[in-house]
């Protein structure tokens, strides 16, 4: 029996070898020209074994994205004392990396991410990219300062954040902060304050 060791070591191996691929294929070409086909043969592996891994190549250049690219941030949780300066600190978090998801050599990975992912999971790629838990924290402290009431806000307003950075990618513009307060301060921030319309 093999050594476990060695087997993590070598799954290891694999994987950094499976990423590196298709991160290179797109950057001598783009995210349409990522194949599984592709990947397998220059990782030395079978559809199959790849396939078991990463169960399509949104979900694998996803990951490539996430170990290689110098756009690509972790997320922390923002603690300003106010949600519209913790939604903002968290939005310029993610700005490199909307913008990097904006240029048109990742053209079509965001939306096909969405076919298998949900909403809320978009900009979960990763250790320390886990935007939903972020999100849900910033959103129990605003709870306790009574800025919003958490318990009436519906799975349609805690998705929205998400939903309007996922359509700045989508636009494929270059976006710059003030972009992004404005969708906190026009959008996000009367959606979440109404809550509490419902129990003053």
């Amino acid at each position: 029996m093999e050594n476990p060791e060695i087997q993590s070591h070598q799954e290891k191996n694999t994987n950094r070898l499976v990423l590196s691929t298709a991160w290179k294929i797109v950057q001598d070409a783009d995210y349409q020209a990522v194949t599984m086909d592709a990947v397998a043969i220059n990782a030395h592996l079978s559809k199959t074994e790849l396939y078991q891994k990463w169960p399509d190549r949104a979900t694998l250049v996803t990951a490539s994205f996430s170990q290689y690219d110098s756009m690509a941030v972790n997320l922390h949780v923002p603690n300003g004392g106010h949600l519209e300066r913790d939604l903002s600190k968290l939005f310029k978090e993610l700005l490199p990396e909307i913008n990097e998801l904006s240029r048109p050599k990742f053209a079509g990975l965001v939306s096909e991410r969405l076919q298998d992912v949900s909403l809320d999971q978009i900009f979960s790629i990763g250790p320390g990219k886990d935007f939903n838990k972020v999100l849900m924290a910033m959103l129990k402290r605003a709870n306790k300062r009574h800025e919003i009431q958490l318990d009436q806000l519906s799975e349609n307003v805690l998705n929205l954040p998400a939903l309007l950075l996922v359509n700045q990618i989508i636009q494929g513009k270059q976006v710059v902060k003030k972009n992004l307060d404005q969708l906190i301060t026009e959008i996000l921030l009367p959606v979440f304050t109404a809550s509490k319309v419902k129990w003053i």
